[in-house]
């Protein structure tokens, strides 16, 4: 409801006038439910549009995606980060920040101008990234040995090292609050989520912990049968996904028993990302990444039942991280590339399901007749605005019907570029 003043005898009265909402034609909620549709059935199909970035001068090691600014961060082996933006058909790098002198190995955006890293050189820097400067350096943060990943929740921040420990940080602080041992082996991966904290290290053991206590709750054994490593865990709802050597296997939380077990490549995985759905019409996805240059991802619907696997190709070499969006999945790997996997359906091309969709409106012709004209709606203007733009621009042109071709024609009178992109659908007598 709007109020506006309106003249009356002996003044201005104050009269509140009620104004439909935007979306009082369904137009709004068509456009929404219809690029969910589309989006889905392009994560179903397995149709997306690769970006690939330009190359960097070393191999690329981790990559983080912040979803509010588009802002990617990629970390490389010879200690850099770079900062790229997320464009519609592309990227552009921003900055680069130096100052690690070891490889990172992870990456976490803390807010959406702040950047947490590790480094194999023993140190977790916080990053201004506006600036472009390292605010806080916690060096020798797991007894001077390697730091191999971090994961951040609110101001807590949680990293793991070859020292066989995880340890919670006070970020604001830059001070240590918890730690957590109980590995023979380096602590590879980690993931948390509330209070429940999981740690994958090289001694096959995935542990489930009290992040606030510090207590370990559950130890999950990989088979001893599978060479290699826990190199990824990943937590989605009361599930989490193990990444070992050539297999990943996703174990109930609470429980500890398998709930699928795949074997999707014929190299070792490097990073294995599960993001289930609480809600029984959306579906999840489960993505991996391995040495073998390839990217493979599965639909998981509220049962926890597994889709048919959809490959990802285009990397040259082994691919090192992988992080997954609702509408995208951003990969690094060892060919030195950063490619964007878009499933927006806007963002595709040579598909008639993500072509922009078109309006029609009715145009006087000034002759009797009126005319039945296209044009294509732009998602970033809303539909009542840009039909009244219409109307006004179009109903005072008058159109030509040409008697003899039976043609509509538009004065080039008042016309503008814009007018090119409408098209004639019929005439109306």
């Amino acid at each position: 409801k709007q109020w506006y003043q309106r003249r009356v005898r002996g003044g201005i009265k104050c009269v509140q006038k009620s104004t439909p909402p935007a979306s009082t034609e369904g137009i709004p909620q068509q456009m929404v439910f219809k690029r969910s549709v589309l989006l889905a059935r392009n994560w179903e199909g397995g149709r997306c549009r690769a970006h690939c970035f330009s190359p960097t001068s070393h191999k690329l090691l981790s990559v983080a995606f912040e979803p509010k600014t588009g802002k990617i961060a990629t970390g490389l082996v010879n200690g850099d980060i770079k900062i790229w933006s997320l464009g519609k058909s592309g990227g552009t790098l921003n900055s680069t920040l130096i100052s690690h002198t070891k490889g990172v190995w992870c990456l976490e955006w803390y807010k959406t101008a702040c950047l947490v890293s590790c480094s194999s050189d023993g140190s977790i820097k916080i990053w201004n990234v506006k600036k472009g400067l390292c605010q806080k350096s916690a060096d020798g943060a797991h007894d001077g040995q390697k730091v191999w990943v971090l994961k951040c929740q609110g101001d807590l921040m949680y990293s793991g090292g070859e020292d066989k420990m995880a340890r919670c940080w006070d970020i604001k602080r830059c001070e240590m609050v918890q730690l957590y041992s109980g590995h023979t082996g380096s602590v590879f991966s980690l993931d948390v989520k509330d209070s429940v904290l999981v740690t994958g290290s090289a001694d096959k053991q995935v542990k489930v912990w009290n992040s606030e206590t510090g207590e370990c709750l559950r130890s999950i054994t990989v088979t001893r049968a599978s060479p290699g490593w826990v190199m990824s865990v990943s937590i989605s709802l009361d599930c989490v996904a193990v990444a070992c050597n050539k297999s990943v296997t996703v174990y109930h939380l609470e429980t500890g028993i398998p709930v699928q077990q795949l074997t999707p490549h014929s190299e070792p995985i490097e990073k294995v990302r599960l993001v289930l759905s609480d809600d029984r019409n959306t579906r999840g996805v489960m993505a991996t990444c391995s040495k073998d240059g390839l990217i493979r991802y599965w639909l998981v619907d509220h049962g926890r039942q597994f889709g048919r696997p959809h490959t990802l190709e285009g990397h040259k070499e082994g691919v090192n991280d992988i992080t997954v969006t609702g509408t995208a999945i951003v990969s690094v790997g060892a060919d030195r590339a950063l490619r964007v996997w878009k499933f927006s359906p806007l963002s595709l091309s040579g598909s008639n399901d993500t072509e922009p969709p078109r309006r029609k409106t009715l145009v006087s012709g000034g002759l009797g007749e009126v005319a039945l004209l296209e044009y294509p709606y732009d998602e970033q203007v809303k539909y009542e605005s840009e039909l009244t733009k219409l109307y006004k621009k179009h109903l005072t042109k008058r159109l030509t019907v040409k008697s003899s071709h039976g043609e509509l024609v538009t004065s080039a009178v008042g016309s503008s570029s814009s007018d090119a992109s409408l098209t004639p659908v019929e005439t109306i007598a």
